[in-house]
């Protein structure tokens, strides 16, 4: 079973649709709450996650961002914007460049 509401259902529709997998193998949602000062550290999804997909909740004044240090990258979180990355090169092979932090 993958919904547990009809939102959430439809988000999970969403994430499927962009990802371009069956809803079926979309991961349950992880709802992460950051107070100031608190981040994640640098990590890799891994082999389990070949795509990872961020849907932002809320608007940050300051910080949150989500880094890619191998790419030089970072994404501010926007309210209803969402980010999705390959965790996986074409050959299977984790694509280390994804690491991220947040």
């Amino acid at each position: 079973q993958t919904a547990q509401s009809p939102v959430v259902e439809a988000i999970e529709h969403r994430v499927a649709a962009l990802a371009g997998v069956p809803v079926e193998q979309v991961e349950r949602l992880n709802i992460v709450r950051y107070t100031p000062g608190q981040f994640f550290g640098v990590h890799h999804d891994g082999r389990q996650r070949p795509k990872t997909v961020f849907v932002y909740l809320n608007d940050v004044a300051e910080g949150g961002e989500t880094r890619f240090p191998k790419l030089g990258v970072q994404l501010k979180p926007i309210k209803g914007c969402a980010a999705m990355w390959d965790n996986l090169l074409e050959s299977g092979e984790m694509d280390w460049r994804t690491k991220h932090q947040g």
